[in-house]
């Protein structure tokens, strides 16, 4: 059984016997999933690269495709074996850097029974956390974000390549190419997708699990809805005879969903939580006012009026994540946000805190931008780092003396540290020319677009270096 073995590998980690050799084995590979049903692709943990549809195996293993292919076995067998698996090489990067990494942050944290546990068989899978990106329609187009999560990027560089050297009809093309879509596998991928989910929200060895939509834009799509009664079955013998199961419902949106639509997904959540499931939500905002368009097309007091009421009492939400992806384009602004997010917090909780410790759990998240390179932290001159790092600190402080907030303390120092002083001419050369590349192929769709109107710290930057302005 699986809780046998892990009891046995907790107690020796507590009697301090080293029974492994490694420090790569990672829980995420075994307890988080991600799926994109679009082109038949998926992936253990959300950070690793994706495995390529590979339609002879797909027919040979079924629903045990997810498990036991081969190439996700070799990536758990190298991270057992102290091999650098090329599938985690995100991790390997933000680590070469001296910033933590999913590995590093989430691994003991999220999934501690099955983080460097040589007991766990290789050709299954623990999850804690199952991410489903069903499909790719997007209201936004954030400028870290990926043409095969966005169809309105796929519009924007339709004929540019993009800072990954893809366009939109290349994509077209590579989609039309792919034996996934040649034989018409989707509909049996999703069947196959959704028997394995099914399976393991009725496994009582699963005991914290959380079944996640993502984007293009989650409250956009309908699976989303088609999936919430056959799930909510699966999960119910469980959950009514096993006091430790817990079955969760989250959605990562950008929030920016007009009141009408929200209308449909919190009728919903009132359905899961009626199931006894809880109900999660994650925003994922980079910044507020001019600076929330680092996420381009974003409407920031919508996203803050969505928050501000998921996050109060009577939200059927009993957990709610602020995400942010701290760039060299939102960084020198985040406190701003932080700020309004405090005093949403205060609004709602100032005269019961205690509330959070009962009722009601708040998280705020923050990932260094890693990809596209040209929006990490690195070409960013500390000066523009230093107040915003400081004042978020403080906040992020307040909160967690006064509220049951889970925080990362240590994220701004660990950024502001990748900042220098005075970044090589040559490198900000380069940062400057693919802003500009990337501004000139937004304003094909956009004619007002200007990163310096809505990120006025450029323009010093700019004449600094002497670089002229586009």
């Amino acid at each position: 059984m699986r809780h046998e073995e892990q009891n046995r590998h907790l107690t020796e980690l507590e009697n301090g016997k080293t029974f492994i050799d490694s420090n790569l084995d990672c829980g995420q590979a075994y307890s988080v999933y991600k799926f994109h049903p679009e082109v038949g692709e998926f992936s253990p943990c959300c950070d690793a690269s994706n495995v390529k549809y590979d339609h002879e195996t797909f027919l040979k293993l079924g629903k045990d495709y997810f498990e036991k292919h081969p190439e996700i076995v070799k990536t758990k067998t190298d991270l057992r074996n102290n091999i650098k698996n090329n599938r985690c090489e995100l991790c390997w990067k933000k680590e070469a850097q001296g910033i933590m990494s999913m590995r590093q942050a989430l691994g003991p944290r999220n999934c501690p029974e099955n983080h460097q546990n040589p007991y766990l068989d290789v050709e299954k899978s623990y999850p804690s956390r199952i991410e489903l990106w069903m499909n790719s329609t997007c209201n936004l187009g954030c400028f870290m974000c990926h043409l095969g999560n966005s169809n309105t990027l796929r519009k924007i560089w339709h004929k540019d390549p993009d800072a990954h050297g893809n366009d939109g009809v290349g994509f077209d093309l590579w989609t039309q190419g792919l034996d996934f879509t040649v034989n018409r596998m989707q509909e049996k991928f999703n069947q196959e997708l959704e028997a394995w989910v099914c399976d393991k929200l009725s496994d009582p060895l699963n005991e914290d699990l959380t079944i996640a939509y993502l984007g293009g834009e989650p409250t956009l799509h309908n699976e989303m809805f088609e999936h919430a009664d056959k799930f909510i079955e699966a999960a119910k013998h469980v959950i009514a005879t096993d006091y430790q199961a817990t079955r969760r419902i989250s959605i990562v949106t950008n929030g920016t969903s007009k009141d009408a639509l929200n209308v449909r997904f919190t009728d919903m959540f009132n359905k899961y939580a009626a199931a006894g499931w809880f109900v999660n939500v994650m925003v994922s905002q980079d910044g507020t006012d001019d600076a929330a368009q680092v996420r381009h097309g974003a409407n920031s007091e919508q996203i803050m009026k969505n928050y501000g009421n998921w996050m109060s009492p009577d939200s059927v939400v009993k957990e709610l994540t602020h995400f942010t992806v701290l760039s060299n384009l939102s960084f020198p602004y985040v406190h701003n946000l932080i700020y309004k997010m405090r005093d949403l917090i205060d609004y709602h909780y100032a005269d019961k805190p205690e509330m959070l410790e009962q009722d009601k759990r708040l998280n705020i998240n923050f990932n260094p931008c890693m990809d596209p390179s040209w929006m990490q932290i690195r070409y960013l001159p500390r000066k523009f780092a230093v107040h915003a790092a400081s004042e978020s600190t403080k906040v992020l402080e307040y909160l967690t003396s006064k509220y049951n907030i889970d925080l990362d303390m240590g994220i701004f120092n660990s950024v502001l540290a990748r900042t220098e002083e005075s970044p090589a001419q040559e490198d900000v050369q380069e940062y400057f020319e693919k802003l500009h590349y990337v501004q000139s192929v937004y304003r094909k769709s956009f004619p007002e677009w200007d990163f310096y109107t809505n990120f006025p710290h450029l323009v010093e930057f700019a004449n600094d270096y002497g670089i002229a302005r586009e």
